[in-house]
């Protein structure tokens, strides 16, 4: 794993502990990740990087595609979506909770691009409660060999 994928815009949160900051050692702190103060739902988020490009995976499940919002603003890439809340077991009328451990509302993941990443590029899948966005990388600029002139 590298360091330099993504600049964090992260503030972790008291309920999460665990941040990409912790992960990669980042520390630039200069947006927030929301969660809904009445659940902390925060995605987890695994960056892979390849030779062609990162993949970011958010781990999504109960979330539908079309609670989920992608947007790019210059090098800004923002995930905003939100987990509903289950209310009763599906088909009681009556049924109340004695234990709740999964987390839900809305939540907010924004990182900043490299300068190597083709944004105008970016691809998105939802598929088995996991969000993948692929990022790829744009072509290394070729090595000139410049000349020195003589006087």
């Amino acid at each position: 794993m590298t360091n330099s994928f993504f600049n964090l815009m992260t503030r972790p949160t008291e309920r999460t502990g665990r941040t990409l900051d912790e992960l990669f050692g980042l520390t630039n702190h200069l947006w927030s990740d929301v969660a809904s103060d009445e659940s902390s739902f925060l995605p987890s988020v695994d960056v892979q990087e390849t030779s062609k490009h990162w993949a970011v995976m958010l781990d999504v499940p109960g979330v539908k595609k079309e609670d989920i919002k992608i947007d790019l603003e210059g090098r800004h890439l923002t995930i905003r979506g939100r987990r509903e809340a289950v209310s009763t077991a599906e088909g009681d009328d009556d049924g109340k909770w004695s234990h709740v451990e999964r987390r839900y509302g809305q939540f907010t993941r924004s990182f900043s691009l490299p300068e190597l990443a083709e944004v105008e590029s970016i691809k998105a899948d939802h598929r088995d409660g996991v969000l993948k966005i692929v990022i790829p990388k744009k072509a290394a600029a070729a090595k000139k060999l410049i000349e020195i002139a003589s006087e």
